[in-house]
């Protein structure tokens, strides 16, 4: 029984180890697996919160938009009440449909569409409304460029946001030509 237990190796250690092994092989290859599925999700779930800042960015600058066109309308309405010019009736109509939509496209379709151009064109006009309503209208086709790619991640929030102050900017000068007692 000695030389047995000293010299001969007992195949029954061998296959315990052997399932011990694949055992262990078998626990890594699942702990890789849930850590490759948990990475996955949480890059993923990153994403997605990226992706919702940015959406949240858009709908922000386009509600900011919507303030001062609200600003705009107020402007221009009070305007045609104290001076009596009409045309600036018209005006404050466009601005206020402008004001309620919460897109810039559409806020852009209804600001500088042609008939609107055709209000802030007109003879009745004062000229430095239609110089700063055309000044307006040129800024929002760059903005509306960069949306897109904005929400894709293609655009950083400051190249996004310079392009939303530059219309911003425009709006407001437009604002001031109206106040300036036209």
């Amino acid at each position: 029984m000695g030389a047995a237990a000293e010299g001969v190796p007992n195949p029954g250690n061998k296959v315990g180890v052997i399932v011990l092994i694949g055992m262990v092989l078998v626990a890594l290859i699942i702990g890789v697996l849930i850590g490759w599925w948990l990475s996955a999700s949480a890059i993923s779930a990153l994403a997605a919160d990226r992706a919702a800042d940015r959406q949240k960015t858009i709908d922000a600058s386009a509600n900011l938009l919507g303030a001062v066109l609200q600003k705009l309308a107020n402007v221009s309405g009070h305007k045609q009440t104290e001076k009596g010019i009409a045309i600036l009736g018209d005006a404050h109509d466009i601005f206020t449909t402008a004001a309620s939509l919460r897109s810039i496209a559409f806020q852009n379709f209804s600001l500088c569409n042609a008939m609107s151009n055709t209000t802030f064109h007109d003879l009745q006009m004062p000229p430095n409304v239609t110089a700063n309503y055309s000044a307006s209208c040129s800024k929002y086709p760059p903005l509306l460029k960069e949306v897109d790619p904005f929400r894709r991640g293609e655009i950083s929030i400051t190249g996004f946001m310079t392009t939303v102050e530059d219309l911003l900017t425009a709006l407001m000068k437009l604002d001031n030509a109206i106040v300036g007692d036209p």
